[in-house]
């Protein structure tokens, strides 16, 4: 889980806005928790690795 990560912010239904790379799953969850914890707007965060969107708040809970 230590591959890149690409924080997205929503922008609209079908649209997100590329915010930063980062290295790491738990770097991707402290940012994401960050841009979270001071904006109201949604987050997600791509998996390069996978080639997919993933629930990094989820996937930390449970692993």
């Amino acid at each position: 889980m230590d591959g890149p990560y690409d924080i997205f912010k929503k922008s609209s239904a079908k649209n997100a806005v590329w915010v930063e790379t980062v290295q790491g799953f738990e770097q991707a969850k402290k940012r994401l928790l960050h841009y979270t914890s001071t904006s109201n707007e949604k987050y997600l965060v791509f998996d390069a690795t996978e080639g997919q969107f993933i629930d990094v708040l989820d996937k930390a809970e449970s692993a």
